[in-house]
């Protein structure tokens, strides 16, 4: 079960310059619980359970990206995809997450 991610971000007054790839790394990691945000290990993301948006926060955070207008999540593989905060994750389908599946955009509010 292909997941989506999609982050909105602001730019801060000193966002890293590879705040996109960071996010991206940072978020994939976090996903099969392979980091440590706010000094709080990340546990896989399994079947059967209920994926929040909000798990993602600490990582991007963590980053020095403190402007997070918005976290996603989608699944890939239904048509037409639904993006919301909060995605169910059936028993009967493994979950994975892929940078190539996470979007990052950078709202100049221009």
């Amino acid at each position: 079960m292909p997941i989506g991610v999609s982050v909105t971000i602001r730019p801060n007054s000193h966002p890293p310059s590879n705040a996109e790839a960071l996010i991206k790394s940072a978020l994939v990691a976090n996903f099969y619980g392979e980091s440590t945000s706010c000094s709080v290990p990340s546990e896989r993301v399994h079947m059967g359970t209920d994926l929040y948006s909000s798990r993602f926060y600490p990582s991007i955070l963590g980053l020095g990206v403190s402007e997070v207008e918005s976290i996603t999540l989608a699944d890939l593989s239904t048509s037409p995809e639904t993006w919301g905060n909060f995605l169910h994750i059936p028993i009967d389908r493994a979950p994975s997450l892929s940078a190539d599946n996470v979007s990052v955009t950078v709202n100049t509010g221009a």
